[in-house]
């Protein structure tokens, strides 16, 4: 599953999957794993933004994928409501 909304794993092109050589995919599904086994969104969002964050490691631009991270994990806060309402 990629990183944003939508079910296609070959990628959404709304959202970039990953920066520099960094993956995001394995933090956004493991974040969708998380909702969907009932802890709380603001829980999940954390654990997507550490996820990402950690991926960043193996970047070729370290500081660029962090602030992308940041970006995402803001977007997740602000707008994931709108997929899960409720949490």
């Amino acid at each position: 599953r990629p990183c944003g909304p939508g079910n296609s794993w070959g990628g959404n092109p709304l959202f970039v999957q990953g920066i520099g050589g960094a993956d995001f995919r394995p933090a956004c599904a493991a974040h969708d794993a998380c909702l969907a086994n009932g802890y709380s969104r603001k829980e999940c969002d954390r654990m997507l933004y550490d996820g990402m964050l950690s991926s960043c490691a193996c970047s070729d631009h370290p500081l660029l994928c962090r602030h992308k991270a940041r970006m995402y994990y803001l977007g997740s806060r602000l707008f994931g409501g709108l997929w899960y309402p409720g949490q």
